[in-house]
C-alpha cells in the first residue's frame, strides 16, 4: 500500500497486525462538498460518501461512517461495484491538509481520559461477572 501524506503507513501497520480506523471518515460532511471529491464520485456514478468510503476500503482502513438515515446507511454499503484507479488515489492524496477534526489522541489529558478508563474498568468487571466459573 502506498504511503500517502496524512495517512498512517498502512503497510507498517499491516505487518504488525494493527488495524487503522478512520475517525469521522466523511469529515463531518465537509469532505462531501469538496469539488474534487464531487467530480471523482460523479465520474464513477457514485455519491461523494461512497467514493470516500471506497478509498478507505482500498487503503485497508476501517471506516465507520455515522448515519441515522436507513437509506444513507444502505448507500454507504454499496461500495463493491466500482474501483478507484491510480489517478483517483493521486488526486485524493493532494487534498490532505494535515487538518484534524478533533484533538489528537496523544493530547488527551489525564482528566479527560479518566471517565473513559473508569467505564472500561466497569465494563470489564461486568463482563467477568457475567461469565460462569467454568468459563473463567
Amino acid at each position: 500500500m502506498a504511503r500517502l501524506p496524512g495517512v498512517r503507513n498502512i503497510a507498517y501497520d499491516a505487518k504488525r497486525r494493527i488495524v487503522t480506523e478512520a475517525w469521522s471518515p466523511l469529515g463531518r460532511g465537509d469532505t462531501l462538498r469538496n469539488e474534487t471529491v464531487v467530480a471523482l464520485a460523479a465520474k464513477h456514478g457514485k455519491t461523494p460518501a461512497q467514493f470516500i468510503l471506497r478509498w478507505h476500503l482500498d487503503l485497508g482502513v476501517v471506516a465507520i461512517p455515522k448515519s441515522q438515515d436507513p437509506a444513507r446507511i444502505c448507500d454507504n454499503l454499496d461500495l463493491f461495484d466500482f474501483a478507484l484507479d491510480a489517478g483517483d488515489h493521486a488526486q485524493l492524496a493532494t487534498l490532505d491538509r494535515g487538518h484534524r477534526l478533533g484533538e489528537h489522541p496523544t493530547h488527551c489529558t489525564e482528566e479527560q481520559s479518566a471517565p473513559i478508563q473508569r467505564r472500561c474498568v466497569e465494563f470489564e468487571s461486568k463482563a467477568r461477572s457475567a461469565t460462569s466459573p467454568v468459563e473463567r
